[in-house]
């Protein structure tokens, strides 16, 4: 390049992405993939948009240069993948036997997914059946230590239709990382038990749901940032049942399944029958002995296969304390049982070895116990015969020698008597020393317990405070938000954990503050909206200003001489101020030309009262009673008017600027015609020394005080006093707020209140010190208060719209459900109907057609695109979603179900009639399974748990039965009252479910013992419905009293009492994500309580 050419980019630019690309390298040696924005938002400084966009294609010409050289790079790979199907790709993440995994940036949502992909040349049928296994096995698995699948099917990337599925991709780097020198040295082993605890938990929940893995090793655990851990590649994985298990074996190619250095021996031996969850636990062994020695339990690496399925078959591992001498014999024991080659001599379930690693971690006994020298001589047996039978030979031998050899030495073990009894008293003292040894360790366990059942006191008495504090805020939300405000922001009675739900909802109805700036160093004297609202003007010492009205932003200011009783009045679009000067002059100001004009009447007068109508004239009125119109320029008085009392303090015009309304210090109201210049004493308010008084925008309403702290407010069209108080406070500065629904404001020095007249009711009330002044718009949306420090508030004149509420087409609404992105919800109507409904647009759009009655329950399965309908005269139908559109696949006609849930990992609906019959039915096909009766009374309500191990009913007499799903047996049943149950919802966790029924009660009961928990009483009439926070934490009940209340499902104590406004709650659900809790009501109104998840 020459002198003379200038460089396309400068310098640091390059200087700055080769270090940015030295960061990616190391990230992609270690395990992780990094885009250019985690590069650039990890940076030190700003990048500049522009670097971002180059980095992003220099990555990108990266990773496609080393997906092309890689080793196991296929020959059908022949051109670059920059999509595939939806999804735009941005970097190949890794390969496996049979598929490749890119990392995809998907737009809706938009997010990052991990998408995995069947290579085309092993598109054949039994491993495209394999890959739908997988699919099918992920997608039962909602777990936070598992992978999440989000979505399935066909793209052609150029050699035809290929299987993919998208699944959630975690920023972080593969366990077998971790393990490799030094890096393993540097994790302390707490750390890597509580690593270890959270694998084992998601492998306990695969379990659970039927499912076992058969590949665990590090290289199938991820570690993210954040240090949790998601188990991946369920590509080997079976269901428990035999059916999959054929499935399983029939779809590998292979003589062995699973990854050699981590197989158990049952999988070597193609033993079947003897694979089941043991084997994951085996796996899972190995795993842990690598984590805690950094070696494996056999030498065999390099080895060819079948040396190392002989080892592993014949030879014993090496045990953990050889090759770890730190490890305790505990934590080797538990170890040890994890990798016995005999499935029957290993722990019998995940929540085994949970238990013993938590047992060991908390100081408490252990289940495993170490093996002895008889035990282990057994079991060789059990394993060599041929080899035990002639060492049993070999050992009857020795035992005659041995026989022999003690009858000639008979004498010489009378002479070790004495050395016998000196044993012995050793031996009761060592016993008695372990006895008081044990006596110490329970002695610990009770103190621990004690130490435990404090914390949990301590804990219910912090939430017992925080309720109660919420409680207390929620009544005074409307009337005194300051106060909530300052109760829900104290960490002292409301923990920052406990702000959950309940808390945000009272933090967003407390919130009256629009905005709020310190404006001025000094006081500010006085203050005066536009007509439009958008601005404000301030007189404060020694200025005027004009700032905006949304963010107190400057505007403009001049510089004058003015006074503590300056007066200020505003133009309608904010453009011209008129203001009283220090020397008892009147100056007008145009913004627009940088002009002053002296106001120079008759005379030098002090003027007491201005206003600005919306001809932008305007009016002052003088302590002497005279009254001055100045045109819009200022440039002359256009009509000059008297009036007998003064001074005048306040003033006015009429919406069509045709009559002037003044009221004077001695009380008396007049009325002028600005036309003909006539005046007229009007009324007398009845009472004298005024201090200040106000005008509404219409000026048909008047607000006046004194400085003996007396307020009154009249209705001037019919003449009429419509409020008065004796106790407002000194300094007075009320201001009409709004008409025809009369709100007024009234500020003293030390407090602002907003006023309802129809109730006689303090909507407003706030503390402060040294208030000054107080202003509201024509539209009177706002109230600004003004102080002497020269802060500036703007307030809400009316509640925040908490909730907000929203009307649906359908006339009468049955039910609410929210679909998997919480970006619309299913609602059933009186005729069966069910509609989509899309929460920003408040639109509601037609989705499945009338069904003909009502719609007893709504099922949305996402992940296979599935609605189950429940109508009340008995039908119950399957809708499968294909590009937005519903296709209607079954329908079910039977008696009158009421209600009815999914079981979705047995593809079937438990359907409850009206009889109180329990009706079973094939999800697939639609085919009744079997029916039975449950009830003798009326059936209402029905549930599931949320793993699907039971489920419950109830009627209209109270009663509940719990049901197996499997057997169809009866397993329990309680009395739950004796009014009708309508609504029964499971915890999240299982552990308990609430019932809601008619007599307005809300029990919560234990899931396995039935045993009832608590009984909430709170509603004045029936309770419709009730639901769980995804997280929980809160319990939300709606009754017909139009009341929702939010309960702590730790101390079962209400936290916020919230009203509806849908006449009645007849459904209520939160949204998946927790930020949304909405409420139907019996006719066509939604109420949405929204909050912030930032707060």
């Amino acid at each position: 390049m020459s002198n003379s050419e200038t460089p396309l980019y400068p310098p640091e630019s390059y200087e700055l992405i080769h270090h940015l690309l030295e960061k990616w390298e190391e990230l992609r040696d270690a395990g992780t993939f990094a885009t250019a924005e985690d590069l650039c938002a990890d940076w030190a400084e700003p990048v500049p948009p522009e670097t971002v966009a180059d980095l992003e294609k220099y990555i990108e010409a990266l990773t496609n240069v080393d997906y092309f050289i890689s080793p196991s790079a296929p020959v059908e790979k022949k051109q670059m993948i920059s999509s595939i199907g939806p999804y735009r790709v941005l970097g190949h993440l890794g390969r496996g036997g049979t598929s490749d995994v890119y990392l995809c940036d998907q737009l809706l949502p938009k997010r990052k997914v991990a998408l995995k992909i069947l290579m085309f040349s092993h598109c054949n049928e039994s491993i495209q059946r394999r890959f739908r296994l997988e699919i099918d096995l992920l997608a039962t698995l909602i777990h936070r230590g598992i992978a999440r699948i989000y979505e399935a099917g066909l793209a052609d990337i150029g050699h035809g239709p290929q299987p993919y599925y998208t699944m959630e991709y975690i920023k972080g780097e593969r366990l077998e990382k971790l393990l490799t020198q030094p890096r393993i040295d540097q994790i302390s082993l707490s750390d890597r038990l509580e690593l270890f605890d959270q694998i084992a938990e998601a492998i306990q929940f695969a379990h659970a749901n039927g499912v076992i893995h058969r590949d665990l090793k590090p290289s199938n655990i991820l570690v993210g940032a954040n240090g949790k851990v998601k188990v991946i590649d369920f590509g080997l994985a079976r269901l428990i049942d035999s059916e999959a298990h054929s499935l399983a074996a029939t779809a590998t190619s292979s003589r062995f399944v699973g990854t050699p250095l981590y197989m158990s021996p049952e999988q070597f031996s193609e033993k079947y029958n003897l694979i089941d969850v043991r084997t994951d636990i085996y796996s899972l062994g190995v795993v842990l002995y690598q984590m805690l020695s950094g070696q494996l339990p056999y030498d065999v690496s390099d080895k060819p296969l079948i040396e190392i399925a002989n080892t592993v078959l014949s030879s014993p591992p090496v045990p953990l304390r050889t090759v770890a001498p730190s490890v305790s014999v505990t934590l080797e024991t538990i170890v040890m049982k994890m990798i016995e080659k005999d499935p029957a001599d290993r722990y019998r379930s995940i929540s085994d070895v949970i238990c013993d690693l938590r047992n060991y971690r908390e100081g408490r006994p252990i289940l495993a116990r170490r093996q002895t020298a008889l035990g282990s001589l057994l079991r060789w047996a059990r394993h060599h015969p041929r080899e035990a039978t002639f060492t049993g030979v070999t050992a009857t031998l020795v035992i005659v020698s041995l026989i022999l050899a003690t009858i000639s030495n008979v004498i010489a073990r009378q002479r070790s008597e004495s050395l016998e009894v000196a044993f012995t008293s050793l031996n009761y003292e060592f016993e008695r020393a372990e006895r008081q040894s044990r006596i110490a360790s329970q002695h610990a366990r009770a103190f621990e317990d004690a130490n435990r059942s404090l914390n949990d006191s301590n804990d219910r008495l912090e939430r017992a405070i925080a309720n109660a504090t919420m409680m207390r805020a929620s009544r005074n939300t409307d009337n005194n938000p300051q106060l909530s405000q300052t109760l829900l922001n104290d960490p002292e009675s409301v923990a920052p954990e406990m702000r959950g739900f309940a808390w945000k909802i009272l933090k967003k109805k407390a919130d009256w503050l629009i905005t709020e700036r310190r404006c001025r160093r000094g006081p500010i004297f006085d203050a005066c909206f536009s007509g439009d609202g958008k601005c404000i003007a301030l007189a404060t010492f020694g200025a005027i200003e004009m700032r905006r009205a949304d963010d107190l932003e400057l505007l403009w200011s001049i510089n004058d001489r003015v006074s503590s009783s300056t007066l200020i009045v505003t133009d309608f679009t904010g453009r011209r101020v008129v203001y009283e000067k220090e020397e008892n002059g009147v100056v007008g100001y145009d913004s627009s030309t940088k002009t002053k004009t002296p106001l120079v009447g008759l005379k030098p007068l002090n003027a007491t009262a201005m206003v600005c109508n919306r001809e932008n004239q305007v009016a002052i009125g003088y302590d002497d009673g005279t009254i001055e119109i100045w045109s819009e320029d200022f440039s002359s008085v256009s009509e000059r008017m008297f009036v007998r009392s003064s001074p005048i303090i306040g003033i006015t015009f009429d919406r069509d600027s045709t009559v002037i309304g003044t009221v004077s210090a001695s009380g008396f109201v007049d009325r002028l015609n600005p036309n003909d210049g006539t005046a007229e004493e009007y009324m007398q308010l009845g009472f004298s020394g005024l201090q200040r008084a106000s005008f509404d925008n219409s000026g048909r309403y008047l607000i006046a005080g004194r400085k003996f702290r007396y307020l009154v407010a009249w209705d001037l069209a019919k003449k009429e006093q419509l409020y008065h108080t004796t106790n407002p406070g000194p300094h007075l500065a009320p201001s009409v707020i709004s008409s025809p629904k009369v709100q007024f404001g009234v500020t003293s020095r030390v407090r602002a209140e907003l006023i309802d007249v129809d109730v006689d009711s303090v909507l407003l009330h706030l503390k402060d010190s040294n208030i000054r002044a107080m202003t509201t718009p024509y539209q009177a949306d706002r109230i600004a208060i003004a102080d002497d420090d020269g802060n500036v508030r703007i307030y809400r004149t009316t509640p925040p719209e908490v909730p907000r509420i929203v009307s649906n087409p359908q006339k009468r609404l049955g039910t609410i459900r929210f679909s998997a992105f919480d970006q619309a919800f299913i609602a059933g109507g009186s005729n069966g109907s069910v509609s989509t409904f899309d929460f920003n647009s408040e639109t509601s759009t037609p989705f499945l057609p009338d069904g003909g009655s009502i719609v007893t329950d709504l099922e949305h399965i996402p992940e296979h695109s599935i609605i189950i309908r429940t109508l009340a005269e008995g039908q119950c139908e399957r809708w499968s979603l294909t590009d937005g559109n519903a296709e209607l696949k079954w329908i079910v006609s039977e008696e009158r179900i009421v209600d009815s849930v999914v079981c979705r990992k047995r593809s079937i609906v438990y359907g409850l009639t009206k009889k109180g019959n329990l009706i079973i039915i094939d999800m697939t096909d639609g085919k009744i399974l079997k029916k039975l009766p449950a009830h003798t009374s009326l059936g209402s309500t029905m549930a599931i748990s949320p793993e699907a191990k039971r489920f419950v009913t109830g009627d209209e007499s109270g009663t509940i039965h719990c049901w197996n799903p499997d057997t169809l047996k009866r397993i329990g049943s309680v009395e739950s009252g004796d009014s009708k149950l309508h609504e029964i919802r499971y915890a999240p966790d299982g552990s308990s479910f609430a019932v809601s029924s008619s007599d307005g009660l809300v029990r919560i009961f234990h899931t396995r013992t039935l045993e009832e928990l608590a009984t909430l009483t709170v509603h004045a009439s029936a309770v419709r419905s009730l639901d769980y926070s995804p997280d929980g934490l809160t319990l939300a009940t709606g009754g017909m009293d139009d009341h929702v209340i939010l309960w702590d499902t730790a101390t079962w104590q209400p936290q916020v009492s919230l009203v509806a406004n849908v006449a009645g709650v007849r459904s209520i659900r939160f949204a998946p994500d927790g930020n949304r809790l909405t409420a139907i009501g019996t006719l066509s109104h939604i109420a949405v309580w929204d909050v912030d998840s930032t707060q």
